[in-house]
């Protein structure tokens, strides 16, 4: 069977906690590419984050051809010419959502707060992120229901590497 195409996360994915990649993760990836397929990384990430988690692994963005696309952090890219180019139409679309939705997010995660009395977290800007993993789950669950309450139809839930966020 050929692979068309492999498209993985970052943490948790391809990296240990430690931010390790085997690499036999990078013969694969050749393997694949050789093949005609394409490989992509998709992370809560922003791009430079992973050309710095490759680096540590001794592997530069895109010095072998691979990976062909980035969606980093809401935002996609696509390698051409030994450079990553910004997928500009989706990436203003993304831009335009994340404002436009900025005021009901606030109102959610305020809303939400007093049912978090007793768990470990951090407030993030439009969210939570969860220092244990049974908090996390539990409170997505608690949250799902809220949402659901106030007739929000969609929930983004992002479990980046050992933790939920």
């Amino acid at each position: 069977m050929t692979l068309k195409m492999v498209a993985v996360d970052v943490d948790g994915t391809i990296s240990d906690p430690e931010g390790r990649i085997p690499p036999c993760t990078f013969r694969a990836f050749e393997r694949v590419t050789s093949s005609g397929g394409y490989v992509a990384i998709a992370s809560g990430r922003d791009e430079e984050s992973i050309a710095e988690v490759l680096r540590r692994n001794g592997y530069r963005l895109g010095e072998k051809g691979y990976p062909h696309a980035l969606a980093a952090a809401d935002r996609i890219f696509y390698l051409r010419e030994g450079r990553y180019v910004p997928d500009e139409e989706w990436n203003e679309r993304a831009e335009r959502w994340w404002w436009e939705t900025q005021a009901l997010a606030e109102e959610l995660v305020d809303g939400v707060l007093p049912m978090l009395e007793g768990y470990e977290y951090e407030r993030k800007e439009r969210g939570f992120w969860f220092h244990n993993l049974d908090d996390a789950l539990h409170a997505q669950r608690m949250l799902t229901d809220y949402l659901r309450s106030r007739k929000v139809t969609s929930l983004r839930v992002e479990r980046n590497g050992w933790g939920v966020g």
